[in-house]
């Protein structure tokens, strides 16, 4: 295993710097709804902001993700290969049929 030679401090100061962005991410949302009895629109809203809401768990979660692979690979090469590369199969699965 190589081992890094890389700034701890800086990879652990990236990886809260992450957290902290997941944090705030996910306390996003849409306040404001939109009310119309009866309407086509009232559902198309209701849709909008459940995507929002999902997208925003998304990013979050996918921040997270990042800052822990930053954190379990600040020792070695290996691990941080083995973690970018999980990270890409996670992003590549979604979004590429098998």
């Amino acid at each position: 295993m190589d081992e890094m030679d890389a700034d701890l401090q800086t990879l652990d100061w990236l990886a809260s710097v992450l957290t902290a962005h997941a944090d705030a991410i996910g306390k996003l949302g849409i306040t404001a709804a939109m009310t119309m009895p009866d309407s086509p629109i009232q559902a198309l809203s209701d849709r909008i902001a459940d995507g929002a809401a999902r997208s925003f768990e998304v990013l979050g979660v996918n921040y997270r993700q990042i800052a822990e692979a930053t954190r379990r690979s600040r020792s070695s090469y290996d691990e941080l290969d083995t973690a970018f590369a999980a990270q890409l199969r996670r992003y590549t699965d979604e979004v590429l049929p098998r």
